[in-house]
């Protein structure tokens, strides 16, 4: 039995010889050797070669013995850590294995590219060009302006000051913008409007009264309420007043001289009731203009 462990263990000395091995192989061999270790079998360190040889598809490479051979001829006991150096050179072999190539993984790559995260930007547009060259204009006055005010102290506080009245000048032109919008001709009150059951005739008269009043606004609502009645008289509108100047409008499609008269009036009203624009006479003989374009007296 004896004899039969030596031949053995000649053989595992034989598989490591310097001859060049595979990566797997001599992972195997170092796996024996490390049982080897453990079981304590006497072994003649000098038949190990002085290096395993291992090749791999890229270069050669020489592992030494020495701490192998150290180990068996110091005769000791504890064979934890060459057994762990071993096991690690092992597992170090196994990892160097070549990966397997799927003949599939291009193609795989490309579509994984071809995905909108992946793809370059685009190139920038006229549009993004054009806010580029503002951008660098506005930064180039800056640096301009503050190369000048660096250069001269003084005229820090002078700029600060032209800002700050400009500042205030712009507000207050604001305030009396929105004081002189709210001072111009607002909604007419429901109090001071006739009935909406008058006839065109009494609507009429309503406007030249506003007129003579020196209210053009609301002669002009008086005008266009004339025009909408006494298309309602005739039949042309229903005769109810739940539409707008605009829905009045599209009620006259088909009738188109018609409608060019109370578009008009339509026009005249949002002008001067909606936009709040202050009308002139001009805009009122516009409207009783159109009034006669209508069929509507308006003497």
């Amino acid at each position: 039995m004896r004899a039969w462990s030596q031949l053995w263990l000649l053989l595992l000395a034989a598989a490591a010889s310097p001859a060049q091995q595979r990566p797997a192989d001599l992972a195997a061999d170092l796996r024996r050797w490390s049982a080897v270790v453990e079981e304590g079998k006497p072994f003649d360190p000098n038949l190990l070669p002085e290096a395993w040889s291992v090749g791999s598809p890229d270069a050669l490479y020489s592992i030494s013995t020495a701490p192998l051979k150290a180990h068996l001829q110091s005769g000791s006991k504890d064979h934890r850590a060459v057994r762990a150096w071993l096991e690690l050179l092992a597992a170090s072999l196994d990892d160097s294995n070549p990966v397997q190539w799927d003949p599939s993984a291009a193609e795989k790559l490309s579509r994984i590219l071809a995905r909108p995260e992946f793809r370059p930007p685009a190139p920038p547009s006229n549009w993004d060009l054009w806010w580029r060259a503002l951008g660098r204009s506005i930064q180039a006055i800056l640096d301009r302006l503050f190369a000048f005010t660096g250069s001269h102290p003084s005229s820090i506080q002078v700029f600060l000051w032209v800002l700050l009245i400009g500042s205030s000048g712009f507000l207050v032109y604001l305030l009396m913008r929105s004081w002189r919008h709210e001072q111009r001709t607002g909604p007419l009150s429901p109090g001071r409007l006739p009935e909406l059951s008058l006839n065109s005739g009494a609507w009429v008269a309503a406007a030249h009264s506003a007129r003579r009043q020196g209210d053009i606004a609301r002669s002009i609502q008086c005008c266009y309420w004339a025009g909408v009645t006494h298309l309602q008289a005739a039949g042309t509108l229903p005769p109810h007043f739940a539409h707008t100047p605009r829905e009045y409008l599209r009620l006259l499609s088909g009738k188109h001289e018609l409608r060019a008269a109370l578009g008009v009036l339509c026009t005249r009203l949002e002008h001067c009731w909606y936009a709040r624009a202050t009308p002139d006479d001009q805009d009122l003989a516009s409207c009783l203009v159109a009034l006669k374009e209508l069929g509507c007296s308006v003497d």
